[in-house]
């Protein structure tokens, strides 16, 4: 039998499939913490600390990097910097 079909180690995951776990996940935290009678908030924030080290073992830093809002991120100093300040200089 031949092992072909089965998915090489590391599993690759599509962005959109990553998104749609995180969102299900979100969803289920702030109804699991609804049903406790607390705000649904606290279950989203706890799903958040909760995926954030695994997000950041998956290296998912082309998604983050492609959905940040306020600037870019210099992978060599790790130091933030502004989108306006970028296009000042």
């Amino acid at each position: 039998m031949s092992s072909t079909f089965l998915p090489t180690l590391p599993l690759q995951f599509s962005y959109p499939l990553l998104f749609a776990v995180l969102l299900v996940a979100g969803m289920l935290g702030g109804e699991m913490a609804r049903a406790a009678r607390l705000p649904r908030i606290l279950g989203y924030v706890v799903v958040g600390m909760v995926f954030a080290p695994l997000a950041n073992a998956m290296s998912m830093e082309p998604i983050i990097d492609v959905g940040r809002v306020f600037g870019s991120r210099d992978h060599r100093t790790g130091v933030m910097r502004s989108s306006m300040a970028a296009d000042s200089t």
